[in-house]
């Protein structure tokens, strides 16, 4: 038998920083997001890549005010 491996996870209601810094903590490229913490029922998922062009996004829009 395989153990069921630790899925870390992310919720609608998490800030970016929250995400990023379970990312960065937990080595992962991405999160699945569900509906509430104890819950298996994926609705989207954030990535490096996707929180990494919010910041760039909000740069930009602090640069051209």
């Amino acid at each position: 038998m395989t153990r069921m491996p630790n899925i870390i996870t992310a919720t609608p209601d998490m800030s970016v920083i929250e995400a990023g810094k379970l990312l960065l903590l937990h080595k992962v490229d991405s999160l699945p997001v569900v509906e509430k913490q104890s819950s298996r029922h994926a609705i989207g998922k954030i990535t490096k890549n996707r929180i990494f062009q919010h910041f760039i996004e909000i740069g930009m829009k602090t640069i051209n005010n």
